[in-house]
């Protein structure tokens, strides 16, 4: 990949606070409880290549979207389209 060094460099997030869930129905939780926390914060859904489900198929996504709990989506392999 033309970005590989800049994946190697980098070290932290700059202090983005991250949640990893194995369930999508885990992570949805865990965004709704952010968003009434904080309703100014913004969230991104990242969709790793092992999920068994493309994004576009995600009613749950498409719900938080469409509620304005996620800001944006990102995927990668077969768990493709995210924004």
């Amino acid at each position: 990949s033309p970005h590989r060094a800049a994946l190697l460099a980098g070290r932290d997030l700059g202090g983005m606070r991250v949640l990893v869930a194995e369930l999508h129905s885990q992570a949805a939780a865990a965004a709704l409880a952010a968003r009434v926390a904080r309703p100014d914060l913004r969230l991104a859904w990242v969709q790793a290549d092992t999920a068994a489900l493309p994004l576009p198929f995600s009613r749950l996504v498409a719900r938080l979207r469409s509620e304005g709990v996620l800001t944006a989506s990102v995927s990668v392999g077969q768990g493709f389209g995210g924004d």
